[in-house]
């Protein structure tokens, strides 16, 4: 009778690992510019697991949560993701699919692209170098957010969108267009903020890098784990520095004061930014989205 009893708990047992799928998409309409949040469930976890998007190979953090920042040129389309073992495709378990929907981003003319003095382009080589290194310093498996983000100031108000498509090129006035040299997306969101505003840390983690630059001014990076890389420019003064631990509690953690440093003219305002695996998302989104399904 034990044994029966045993045999049939196992059977039951053996029928709901079955029955609970191996990942899942949280949410799998999104739009350019998003991020895309994906679990691994407990018992397809383990040190070779990972997700196939498009190519391209993600790994979760140790709760089994895998990041995918959707860049903002990306076709939009459907896409599959496939559960991965050690860089190969698991062909037992079924694909998911997740649908990037097209989004309008503001344009904005800023005329011709200036033409910058040799050094002025060695200066901005190095200092995007720093920011490279830094970045390949992020730690992919940990998680160092504590509970749910939060905005980098107590008064948020946007004067420039994620994604603003910034023109440079020249002006015919016969013909009324503009032949376009090049658009830059904007990386993040320009935030109102007088000199001196305080800013605060979104989440836990790691100051990666604290210092000051030719067009960002001062630029702080806090590595969140994850693949989740929040930053902070045109900075008037940090209140960490690099290697710093920041918190996530009752007590906001003061990280900087807002400023006007960096670039020619650059009128007070906090320019924020989230990276995710590398890929520049909509940051406001990102944290909206965030605390509703983590």
């Amino acid at each position: 009778m034990k044994i029966l009893i045993i045999a049939v708990l196992l059977l039951i047992s053996q029928i709901s690992a079955a029955q609970v799928k191996p990942f899942e998409v949280l949410n799998p309409q999104v739009s350019q510019g998003d991020t895309l949040i994906i679990r691994i469930n407990p018992q397809w976890q383990g040190p070779g697991a990972g997700m196939l998007i498009d190519g391209r190979g993600y790994a979760p953090n140790k709760f089994g949560y895998v990041y995918v920042g959707i860049r903002v040129d990306v076709e939009p389309a459907k896409y599959q993701v496939f559960l991965t073992e050690y860089g190969q495709i698991k062909t037992d378990i079924l694909p998911a699919e997740f649908e990037v929907s097209e989004k309008y981003f503001n344009e904005w003319f800023r005329g011709k692209s200036p033409v910058l003095a040799k050094a002025t382009q060695e200066r901005l080589t190095k200092d995007q170098t720093l920011k490279n290194r830094a970045y390949s310093s992020i730690n992919l498996l940990e998680d160092y957010t504590i509970g749910k983000y939060r905005e980098p100031l107590d008064n948020m108000e946007v004067k420039d969108e994620f994604g603003t498509k910034r023109i440079y090129g020249a002006y015919d006035k016969k013909k009324k267009n503009i032949k376009i040299e090049r658009i830059v997306p904007h990386g993040g969101v320009d935030l109102r903020a007088t000199i001196g505003t305080k800013v605060y840390a979104i989440n836990s983690g790691k100051v990666i890098l604290a210092k000051r630059m030719l067009a960002d001014g001062n630029i702080l990076m806090i590595d969140h784990g994850s693949g989740i890389v929040s930053m902070y420019l045109h900075l008037a003064k940090f209140t960490v520095r690099e290697g710093s631990i920041v918190k996530n509690g009752q007590n906001d953690q003061l990280i900087a004061y807002s400023g006007n440093t960096g670039g020619r003219n650059v009128p007070p305002h906090l320019d924020f930014r989230i990276k995710v695996h590398g890929t520049y998302v909509d940051p406001l989104k990102f944290i909206e989205i965030s605390n509703q399904l983590k």
